[in-house]
C-alpha cells in the first residue's frame, strides 16, 4: 500500500489481548494498511474480521488532516459506519471493544429475511396444479389448518405472557391466517403463513428457536404442508 504499519508492537499486542478477552479467536482477524479520505491523505490500519469482512480502522492523520485521530467502525452501534473521535490509544482500545460487541451482535442476530427467502425458494418448486399447492383447501384441510393456527396462537400467547400489545398482534394474525384460507390456494396460503410467522417473530423479537418451533408446527399439523414445506 506504500506505507508500513504505524501501530507499535505493544499496541498490536494490546489488540490481540482485547480480542481474546472478548471471546474471539485472534486467528480470525487480519491487518491491512489502507488510505482513504477525499484527498487520500489519511492512513489507517484496518483490522478485519475475516469471516464477516467487518473492520475497525485505526487512524494516523496526515499533517493536512483536521480533527485529529479517530476510529471508524464497520459496523457501528446504529449504522453500518460510525466515526468516533479517539485522540489517544486508550480511546482507540475502547472503540475496539465496542466494535467487537457490534460484530458479535451482527453475527448472532438471526436473518429472518434470508430464512423467509429460503422457505419461499423451497415452495417455488411445487407444481401449480394437482393435489398439492394449486388446489384450494378442502374441508378436511381447513379443519387441520385451523387446529394448527390455534395451536400456534396458544404457543405465542405463552411466549408473550401478559403483553397486551403483543397479544393483539397474535390474535389479529391468527384470525387473518384462518380467513385467508377461504381465498388462497394452499401453496399461496402457506407462503403467506410462513411470511406472517417471520413477521410476527421480528415484531415481537422472539428467539430464533421459537420461530423454528412455530414453522415446524405449521408443517406437521396438516397434510398439505408436508408436501409443500419440506424439512
Amino acid at each position: 500500500m506504500g506505507r508500513e504499519a504505524f501501530l507499535l508492537r505493544v499496541q498490536r499486542n494490546a489488540v490481540f489481548k482485547v480480542v481474546a478477552a472478548e471471546g474471539f479467536n485472534p486467528d480470525d482477524f487480519r491487518w491491512e494498511v489502507i488510505r482513504r479520505g477525499k484527498e487520500m491523505d489519511d492512513w489507517y490500519e484496518a483490522f478485519f474480521h475475516s469471516q464477516t469482512r467487518y473492520c475497525v480502522l485505526f487512524n494516523y492523520p496526515s499533517t493536512k488532516a483536521k480533527g485529529g485521530r479517530c476510529c471508524i467502525l464497520y459496523p457501528g452501534k446504529e449504522s453500518l459506519e460510525t466515526i468516533v473521535p479517539a485522540r489517544n490509544w486508550e480511546a482507540q482500545l475502547s472503540c475496539l471493544k465496542d466494535w467487537l460487541k457490534y460484530v458479535r451482535r451482527e453475527m448472532e442476530t438471526p436473518n429472518y429475511w434470508a430464512k423467509l427467502a429460503r422457505h419461499a425458494g423451497e415452495l417455488a418448486t411445487v407444481p401449480d396444479a394437482g393435489p398439492t399447492g394449486g388446489d384450494y383447501f378442502n374441508e378436511d384441510d381447513k379443519t387441520h389448518m385451523r387446529e394448527a393456527i390455534r395451536g400456534i396462537e396458544q404457543r405465542l400467547r405463552e411466549v408473550v405472557g401478559d403483553n397486551q400489545d403483543a397479544l393483539r398482534i397474535v390474535n389479529g394474525e391468527a384470525s387473518y391466517f384462518i380467513g385467508a384460507s377461504e381465498r388462497l390456494v394452499r401453496r399461496d396460503w402457506l407462503l403467506m403463513a410462513v411470511g406472517g410467522l417471520v413477521n410476527i417473530a421480528t415484531i415481537l423479537e422472539l428467539e430464533p428457536a421459537v420461530l423454528t418451533e412455530l414453522l415446524a408446527r405449521l408443517r406437521e399439523s396438516f397434510p398439505a404442508a408436508r408436501t409443500l414445506f419440506p424439512k
